[in-house]
């Protein structure tokens, strides 16, 4: 095992989770509504399937004193042409400005109405950091270092090295010269 794949690969799993499922704020443009329309926003990102719902927030300023403003959840209807129905009714607000706040199902759409007047709305949809993309990468190169660091065998010791043995100058008793049949040779 791989001590080292395997802590990189654990940090880069964890990130990974947290950036592909913690949402993050994302303003959209400001735009003027006016009595009679909707604004609609939703389409959660492909990516962000560990997100069963996200985080959803509109601020909104009535140009012309007192308002109502209220979010009507579409379900996938994109053109939200039920809204506008008290039974798909989310929240709402009154008075010239204010922040409506719900959370909503991945993949729904909602529509934003004032009630007489024009307001500017500001909406954020909470989702996962560049769409969940960035997390959904970092948790495959995580599990890739996890696993491989946990398989891969240890790398080996490297060998001891020998200390090196000086040569013995030539001819001085280690009997490499003399005949190996012939008796030692006396001094």
């Amino acid at each position: 095992m791989r001590k080292g794949m395997v802590i990189v690969g654990l940090v880069l799993l964890l990130l990974g989770v947290v950036l592909w499922y913690v949402p993050v704020g994302n303003p959209q443009p400001s735009t003027a509504v006016a009595s009679g329309e909707v604004l609609v926003v939703g389409a959660s990102p492909p990516l962000a399937v560990l997100s069963p719902s996200l985080p959803y927030s509109a601020a909104w300023t009535s140009s012309g004193g007192s308002d109502t403003v209220t979010v009507y959840d579409c379900g996938t209807d994109s053109s939200c042409a039920n809204a506008g129905s008290a039974s798909s009714q989310v929240t709402s607000g009154s008075g010239t400005s204010g922040t409506l706040t719900w959370s909503g199902s991945r993949g729904d759409y909602f529509a934003i109405e004032p009630g007489n007047g024009t307001v500017t709305v500001t909406p954020t949809i909470g989702e996962p950091f560049a769409g969940g993309l960035i997390g959904l990468l970092l948790v495959i190169v995580g599990l890739v270092l996890l696993l491989v660091g946990a398989v891969r065998p240890p790398k080996p010791p490297a060998p001891a090295e020998e200390a090196p043995v000086a040569p013995a100058p030539e001819g001085e008793g280690t009997g490499e010269d003399a005949d190996p049949g012939s008796p030692p040779a006396s001094t």
